[in-house]
């Protein structure tokens, strides 16, 4: 929990609010084009994530996204236009991994980091969202988080056994058993544990259920999503 609370120290938005944007972020970053009047836009849109990272005081991080998706937008708009051959290939299929991908991934490695399982959750319920995609969405939150920290304690324990990375070179499977079966039962188990203590909570439980953490849409949000629907909005005009 402290894990997802850490970034909470700028600009703080309703769960609800960071599912929009990334719904919107995703669709244009990966059908959208760096062509025509199109390309401001797409690229103001590509980088939302980015600002929000800024205002989450994660500058180093976030200057390092920005500078690779203006590079991915110039190449893309510019010198794939105006470069041929096979290097015109290398930069269409870099730019276009960048530019299509990157986005997305920054704004679910936001929402991961400044959303709390039981804020997602209560947002969702105030949505009227039906059980049967809170329950699933609320394990999964907590899954990955849980499987990273499992992965860390497996590489930490072959470590201490004198199991290095070199070992994948000498004998790949004997590598692969040693780090990826326990993993996989650590998957299963924690799967199954994350799966009772969701329905322990009473996720389960059809009538209306009170919840700790208060989430409204304030005005923050609203003008938030007023700019995220105007970017798209010029995009749509510009296709």
């Amino acid at each position: 929990m402290i894990a997802m609370q850490s970034m909470k120290t700028g600009l703080v938005l309703d769960p609800r609010t960071k599912i929009i944007t990334l719904i919107f972020v995703g669709i244009i970053s990966i059908s959208g084009a760096y062509d025509g009047l199109k390309f401001f836009p797409r690229l103001a849109i590509s980088l939302l994530p980015v600002v929000l990272l800024f205002l989450s005081r994660r500058f180093k991080l976030a200057s390092i996204f920005t500078a690779l998706l203006i590079l991915s937008g110039f190449m893309e708009g510019y010198l794939n236009q105006n470069i041929h051959g096979n290097l015109n290939l290398l930069f269409t299929v870099f730019s276009g991994l960048i530019s299509r991908f990157l986005p997305a991934l920054i704004m679910g490695y936001y929402f991961l980091k400044t959303t709390g399982v039981e804020e997602l959750i209560a947002a969702m319920q105030k949505a009227h969202v039906p059980n049967i995609f809170t329950i699933p969405i609320a394990v999964m939150f907590r899954f990955f988080p849980t499987i990273a920290q499992e992965s860390s304690s497996i590489k930490d324990a072959m470590r201490l056994r004198g199991i290095s990375a070199g070992i994948a070179l000498k004998n790949p499977i004997r590598f692969l058993e040693f780090r990826f079966v326990p993993l996989m039962s650590s998957i299963v188990k924690i799967g199954d544990e994350l799966s009772a203590a969701s329905l322990t909570r009473g996720l389960d439980i059809h009538g209306k259920r009170t919840n700790y953490y208060q989430v409204k849409l304030g005005l923050t949000d609203l003008l938030w999503l007023l700019l995220v629907l105007t970017l798209v909005g010029l995009y749509q005009l510009a296709s």
